[in-house]
């Protein structure tokens, strides 16, 4: 229908546009009735859109009109934190080749400053010698100026002495105008040092120039490279939550993690120290000591995270002398990473030390990424000893709240902390609710913990949580 309607627009629209050169009134009541024709075709070209568009199926819609939201709502849906995570290793490759690209432009802008320091030195040489060379002739044509003066006033003189016989007017002629000729020849001279100078001062402007825009594009060059450097130290806060600070990753998942950050780039540090994390998680402490090794080689920025980790390997090898002497050097870096005072908190939960343990994660509830972990590990934190006070309690099911409630997609573990604190409540029936959700929630391995937790509320009992999953119910 719509190529009817177009080509009923083309022969009403002919005789509109060419009736103007028609005459009397024949010629306006076909311009206004080739103009009504005109708008009814438009107008029932609109019907017939409208029509086909409330006939169009809703995918096409969906494919012609809302692709991108669609997609994008695909892409959260299907996302998985291994996905989440290979992204993070490819992004990390292109930030390196980032490093790459700005360390050759580097090498090019060296190259140039140095070209313009050359090119520098050769144009005050030259510039150095034009002066010499208009100067003498500056000199020369003065000279030769004075001389045809005073050869000009001789020649005179000497054609007004009748009595000098001598005088030979032709050869003095001659002579006056080889000087002349010398002297316009100086004269040219000193134009072309002249115009050779002012040539030399554009070349030097555009020497200078030159310069001066490499160097500013060496200090832009040297911004971007502070900024890829934070970028870059960046990368670890993306890895932080694969590498199961809450130690609530099944083993399966924990793998999984491994798999992928074993094929990360080899200047990818921050996922050096991840590797570390995950083994010691494992508690293969050999292969979380090579890899946090392998960390140690990578940029100054990551000394601090090092030395921390370091802090925690020692500790669970048992070498309890070196750790202390680690602790006090980790002292006096005073570094404020949520990283490192996640890993330096966990140390001091081991070493019972509850109250630092207890500040170091309370300051943590203020960094945004975070928050609900802080506030989910201090809620077992505070039913971490057996003999926990009723107030001890009350702190642990107000932190397991908040966590609940700032989170807005719970899993399987925010159900399980809720549930360990209202048991320690003797909030029975909403224990028993929190745990049935994070049950249907959990894989395998975590619903053997769930499990646990229920044997331990059957016995009106909660379990304490040791941060290495060996849970066990409180006397």
């Amino acid at each position: 229908m719509s190529k009817q309607i177009l080509s009923c627009v083309r022969l009403v629209s002919f005789p509109y546009l060419h009736a103007s050169s028609m005459p009397g009134c024949f010629g306006m009541s076909l311009r206004y009735g080739g103009l009504f024709l005109l708008c009814w075709g438009c107008f029932w070209q609109g019907v017939e859109r409208a029509v086909h568009a409330q006939d169009m199926p809703v995918g096409a819609e969906v494919a012609r009109g809302n692709a991108p939201e669609d997609k994008a709502a695909g892409l959260s849906i299907e996302s998985s934190p291994t996905s989440a995570l290979e992204q993070t290793t490819a992004d990390v490759r292109e930030h390196v080749k980032k490093h790459g690209i700005m360390q050759t432009r580097l090498q090019q802008l060296q190259n140039s400053l140095q070209q313009t320091e050359v090119d520098w030195v050769r144009i005050r040489r030259e510039q150095s010698r034009q002066m010499s060379m208009q100067l003498a002739a500056l000199e020369a044509s003065a000279f030769l100026g004075s001389l045809a003066t005073d050869m000009n006033d001789e020649i005179r003189a000497a054609r007004n002495d009748r009595n000098n016989v001598n005088f030979n007017a032709a050869q003095a002629g001659q002579q006056l105008r080889e000087v002349v000729l010398a002297k316009a020849q100086s004269d040219l001279n000193v134009l072309s040092r002249n115009e050779e100078l002012r040539q030399l001062d554009a070349v030097t402007r555009s020497v200078v120039n030159r310069r001066i825009n490499t160097i500013q594009e060496m200090l832009d060059l040297h911004q971007k490279w502070l900024q890829w450097q934070v970028d870059y130290a960046g990368f670890l806060l993306r890895y932080w939550p694969h590498t199961d600070p809450e130690r609530r990753f099944s083993e399966e998942e924990i793998r999984g993690r491994l798999q992928v950050l074993l094929q990360a780039s080899e200047s990818d540090y921050a996922a050096m120290i991840a590797c570390s994390l995950l083994y010691e998680r494992l508690g293969n402490l050999d292969e979380a000591w090579t890899w946090l090794e392998r960390a140690a080689q990578g940029p100054m920025y990551f000394e601090s995270t090092v030395l921390h980790l370091r802090l925690q390997l020692l500790s669970a090898m048992k070498k309890h002398r070196e750790a202390k002497i680690l602790n006090a050097r980790i002292a006096k870096l005073e570094s404020l990473s949520p990283c490192d005072r996640w890993i330096k908190a966990r140390w001091l939960a081991g070493e019972n030390n509850w109250g630092s343990a207890e500040s170091e994660w309370k300051n943590l509830t203020d960094e945004k990424d975070f928050r609900i972990p802080a506030h989910r590990t201090l809620s077992l934190l505070h039913l971490r000893r057996g003999d926990a006070s009723s107030s001890a309690r009350e702190k642990a099911f107000k932190e397991a709240s908040t966590a609940l409630d700032l989170t807005p997609d719970p899993d399987w573990f925010s159900y399980f902390v809720i549930a360990n604190a209202c048991a320690a409540m003797q909030r029975t029936d909403d224990a028993i609710a929190y745990l049935k959700k994070a049950d249907e929630l959990a894989d395998e391995e975590n619903k053997a913990l769930c499990q646990k937790l229920s044997e331990a509320i059957d016995q009106q009992k909660y379990l304490v949580w040791d941060a290495t999953r060996r849970c066990v119910p409180a006397p």
